[in-house]
């Protein structure tokens, strides 16, 4: 069995309400069941060769975070190039099997906006949600292939109860009618909500959208290039494609009206 952990990076909302950032994107590391308890311990051992808490969670935004509070940021003791050094271990690891891969998908929130069926910031994280979910099916079962998987998707624990229980609502939606594209066989359950502090993957999963949120944003290519590998081949990832070629096919946008 599959386990997707997944998590985000970026906003949902709109550039004149204040928004940072152009791109959403969802998504995270996907492994083997039976490979979480390795990669658990090896994450330890990472945070114990820094001097760090191991049961103490990290986020990819304390590797730039410059606050020097460590009950802020556990990264805090650490210049600048140990974290970089530290985050690079991070997504070594993800890339040192693969069998661990990296889904994602991103949303153009400039481009998803101008759209008539999208004017709520909800709009656009049910754009994203849905799509990741199609990919994921895809990924389980592929066309090409008559091998299949199962697979449960699970995100961190929020104490937003609103945007949990409408993540729900989303997920039971889609476990029931499929998507526009295809029905979703192969995935079990709705979501699976765990707290990020008790959760390897979740925390895996974080470094993963950092680095690609990194490139997105400022063209930094030190950190996908790392996990570039662990991109499924059959969702777009032949060697002679260039990294903008696969990353454009991550950005999707649906021709009809998708879940409100």
């Amino acid at each position: 069995m599959k386990l997707f952990f997944i998590d985000d990076s970026g906003d949902i909302g709109k550039k004149s309400q204040g928004s940072l950032t152009r791109y959403y994107i969802l998504g995270g590391l996907i492994i083997e069941s039976e490979a979480w308890s390795p990669l658990k311990e090896s994450l330890n051992k990472i945070k114990e060769y820094h001097n760090l808490d191991p049961d103490r969670q990290i986020k990819w935004t304390y590797v730039g975070s410059p606050s020097k509070n460590i009950d802020d940021n556990p990264l805090a003791k650490l210049s600048i190039g140990q974290k970089i050094d530290f985050a690079k271990e991070v997504l070594h690891l993800i890339s040192r099997n693969i069998e661990n891969k990296v889904l994602f998908q991103i949303s153009d929130k400039e481009t998803l906006y101008k759209l008539e069926r999208i004017k709520k910031p909800r709009h656009i994280f049910n754009e994203t949600y849905e799509l990741l979910a199609e990919k994921f099916e895809l990924f389980l079962a592929p066309e090409s292939s008559m091998t299949t998987d199962v697979g449960v998707m699970i995100m961190e624990n929020l104490t937003d109860n609103v945007r949990d229980e409408r993540i729900k609502r989303i997920a039971v939606q889609l476990e029931k009618e499929g998507t526009i594209a295809r029905e979703l066989k192969h995935i079990i359950e709705t979501v699976l909500y765990v707290p990020l502090e008790n959760s390897t993957g979740i925390q895996l999963a974080n470094f993963c959208m950092g680095a690609i949120a990194r490139y997105l944003e400022h063209g930094d290519d030190k950190y996908i290039n790392i996990i570039w590998k662990n991109i499924p081949i059959e969702l777009g990832h032949p060697d002679s494609l260039t990294m903008e070629r696969i990353i454009s096919r991550m950005i999707g946008i649906s021709p009809n009206k998708r879940i409100k």
